[in-house]
Formats: structure tokens, C-alpha cells, sequence
């Protein structure tokens, strides 16, 4: 296969974990939104915003470094994975002292304190079932990783909907949750054992790995926690249903954003070769996934333009329609994520992570805040503005930075040359 080239396959499989992923992510929430209603709604996706937070805690960013450390070779695959594995088990650790205290935070009920720690468990458990999967993209296996997400998919679907309608409960549809990551773990652990074993690691080489990954946890974890931190304020300021209505809006986003896991794990080992091999085809290679991501969160944001109430109503019911006036606004964000994901990925490869790092802290700083004036002062409205603006924020210095390192803001084939370097003619 030549070097940068986007195998066909690859994409496919890579689409194929996307849309199971969307099945069980998008599907479902709109399943609850209409089952549990305004308020049960807001209880389960606030505590899933919340427990997403807590679960970046685990993920650290290796979904992104496994894939750049291993694209161009050169590294035992089953002693990297192990290093990851017991990392992962400290940082969990972590989270599990972080999930005890929240206990003592008088703004949680009861209830929506049971939905947080079964939701954190099953994230949890679900952070570890993915990063054994991740060696199978370093060797063209997605259809690996395209099965084991199908059949986690499929389980968590089946299981929540079934709690949903029985029970109408949100702590059982929370329960079924956790029970089908226990069954993703179980199965995608197996194959992973099965397939590469256990090399082992030492206390000196798990350090090194997260010292050597804070770029990456830093920046995975505070460009997630930017995306949600609008709804762990929201509760602040309005009730649980109101919460609800907003989510219906940023499930949208999140759900869409699905697609965005294809430019993370297909594009960045390319690209990184690319890069290694200082190929020029780098940059006609960028362009064509800037133009398709422009394309595809375009269509999206034009829909949602032209469709709100429709939109609102067909997926969630007539009780959601208060945030269709805003929905536009949730489409413009989602044209901002497809395009600043690729010159993301172009930091990274470039090894400026520390780089991209400063912008997406710099983001969340501001939209918190733009948050704290805005939410009290307008409500649902002033979440969302802080959102989109922190998102047009955020894209201009992705493409600030990646012309400063590219020379390129990679919308041509090629590098523009300097007169120097002109072709004197033959």
C-alpha cells in the first residue's frame, strides 16, 4: 500500500464503528428523550455529560498518541499496549476517589447520584474495552474493531430501550447501561489477550507514558470538557428539564461528531507518515479531507438550518420545541468541528500537541467565562452563543497555527513556493 494512501477499506470499517457507535449513542438518546420526558431526560444526560468528563480522565488522550506512536513503526505493539493498560488502571483509580466524593455535593440528588456512578462505571469500563481494540488499527484490522463496536452497540441498545419501556426508570435505563459495557469489555479483552498477549510493563515505563502523554491528556481532556461544559453549568441556573431541552440540541452536536473518530484514527497514521517521509503529498492529502469535512458538517448545518422545528419534533417530540430556534446555532458548531478537526489532526503529526494544547485551554477558559455571564442572563441562549463562539475562537487558531508550521493553510495541492525555489525550466 503506498504511503498516505486512504485504503477504501479502512474507511468503510472505520464508518461501519461509526454508525453502531450512532446506534447506540444517538438512537438510544432519542429513545430516553421521549420515554423519560423532559426531566428524566435531563437527569441521564446531564450525568452522562458529567461521567464523560470523568472518563477523559482514563482515556488521557491515548486514543490519539497509541495511533501516532505506533503509524510509523518501529514499536512492540503488545508491550506499548500493556504500558497503556496499567496507566489506565492508575488514572481509573483516580476517578474512582474523584466518583466518591461528588456523594458530598449538595446540588446531586440521590437519584441523579446513582445514574453518575453507574454511568462512570460503564465509561469507565468502556474507555478500557476501546484502548484494546486500538492495536488493530496499526495493522489494517478494522474490521476488528468495526465487529467488537457492533456487537457493544447493538447490547447497549437493546438493553436501554428494553429498561426504557419496561420501567421508565432512568437509574435502571443507567444499570443496562453498565451491564452492556461489563459484556464490550469481556469480549474486545479476550481478543485482545487471544491476539497479542500480555508483554508486561514496568512502574518506570507506565510513568514515562503518562509523562509523555499530558500534551494529549491535557488537550483531549479539556477539548471534550469545552463541549460540555455549558450543560454542567446550565444546571446551575436552570431546572433539570430545561437541562433536558438544551441536551436535545447538543446531542446533535455530539451525535454528529461521531464521524469525526474516521479523521482521528484512519487519517492521523497516514498523515504521520507523510510527514516522517517528508512527502508532499501531505498537503493534497489535507486538503481533500478539509474539503470533505467542510462538506459533510456543511450538509449537516444546512439542514439543521433549513429544518429546526421539523428536525426537533421528529427526533424528540413536541416537548423539545423551545430549543429549535437555537438549532441553527448547533449547526454552525458542527461545520466548526468537522473542519478544525483535520487542522487538529495536522498539529498533532506535527508535533505541536503542546501547541494545540494552549488553544483548546484557552477555549475552555473563555467559554467558561462567557458561560458564567451569559446562562444567567439568557438562559439556553447565552449556552449556546458561548459555544458557538468558542468554536469560531478555537478554528482561528487552529488555522493561524497550522499555517505557521505548514506555511499552508492546506485549501492547495502544494506548498506555494518561494521564488528560490521556483523550477528554473528544463
Amino acid at each position: 500500500m503506498p504511503v498516505g494512501r486512504l485504503p477504501r477499506r479502512n474507511v468503510a470499517l472505520s464508518l461501519v464503528s461509526v454508525f453502531a457507535r450512532a446506534l447506540s449513542s444517538i438512537v438510544v438518546l432519542v429513545v430516553l428523550a421521549r420515554v423519560l420526558g423532559t426531566a428524566g431526560f435531563g437527569i441521564f444526560t446531564y450525568a452522562l455529560t458529567l461521567t464523560t468528563v470523568l472518563a477523559l480522565i482514563v482515556d488521557y488522550g491515548f486514543n490519539i498518541k497509541f495511533l501516532k506512536d505506533m503509524g510509523p513503526g518501529g514499536r512492540d505493539v503488545s508491550a506499548h499496549l500493556s504500558d497503556v493498560v496499567v496507566a489506565k488502571v492508575w488514572l481509573a483509580g483516580v476517578v474512582a476517589v474523584v466518583a466518591l466524593a461528588l456523594g458530598t455535593w449538595p446540588r446531586l440528588t440521590a437519584l441523579e447520584y446513582r445514574v453518575v456512578l453507574l454511568l462512570a462505571g460503564g465509561q469507565v469500563l468502556s474507555s478500557f474495552a476501546t484502548a484494546c481494540l486500538l492495536p488493530y488499527k496499526c495493522v489494517d484490522r478494522f474490521d476488528i474493531e468495526a465487529k467488537y463496536v457492533g456487537i457493544d452497540s447493538m447490547v447497549s441498545f437493546v438493553l436501554c430501550v428494553a429498561a426504557a419501556a419496561l420501567w421508565r426508570r432512568v437509574e435502571l435505563v443507567a444499570l443496562a447501561y453498565f451491564g452492556s459495557k461489563v459484556l464490550f469489555l469481556v469480549l474486545a479483552g479476550a481478543r485482545c489477550l487471544s491476539d497479542y498477549g500480555w508483554a508486561g510493563t514496568t512502574w518506570r515505563r507506565v510513568w514515562t507514558e503518562l509523562r509523555t502523554g499530558v500534551p494529549y491528556a491535557v488537550h483531549f481532556f479539556v477539548g471534550s470538557v469545552y463541549l460540555n461544559v455549558d450543560t454542567l453549568l446550565l444546571k446551575e441556573f436552570v431546572s433539570v428539564g430545561d437541562v433536558g431541552i438544551y441536551q436535545a440540541g447538543m446531542r446533535l452536536v455530539v451525535g454528529s461528531s461521531i464521524l469525526l473518530t474516521i479523521i482521528n484514527s484512519v487519517l492521523t497514521p497516514r498523515l504521520a507518515q507523510l510527514r516522517a517521509g517528508d512527502d508532499l503529498r501531505l498537503y493534497a492529502e489535507g486538503r481533500r479531507w478539509i474539503l470533505l469535512g467542510g462538506a459533510v458538517g456543511g450538509t449537516i448545518a444546512a439542514w439543521l438550518v433549513l429544518f429546526p422545528a421539523w428536525t426537533v419534533r421528529s427526533l424528540y417530540g413536541s416537548e423539545y420545541l423551545e430549543i429549535a430556534r437555537l438549532i441553527w446555532i448547533f449547526g454552525a458548531v458542527i461545520f466548526l468541528r468537522y473542519v478544525g478537526a483535520v487542522y487538529g489532526v495536522l498539529l498533532t503529526i506535527a508535533d505541536r500537541q503542546g501547541l494545540r494544547t494552549i488553544g483548546v485551554v484557552g477555549t475552555l477558559a473563555y467559554v467558561v467565562a462567557a458561560d458564567l455571564w451569559l446562562i444567567p442572563r439568557y438562559g439556553l441562549e447565552g449556552a449556546a452563543w458561548g459555544l458557538l463562539t468558542a468554536h469560531v475562537l478555537l478554528n482561528l487558531f487552529y488555522a493561524w497555527s497550522v499555517r505557521s508550521e505548514f506555511g499552508s493553510l492546506f485549501l492547495r495541492r502544494r506548498p506555494a513556493l518561494e521564488p528560490a525555489q521556483q523550477p528554473t525550466g528544463s
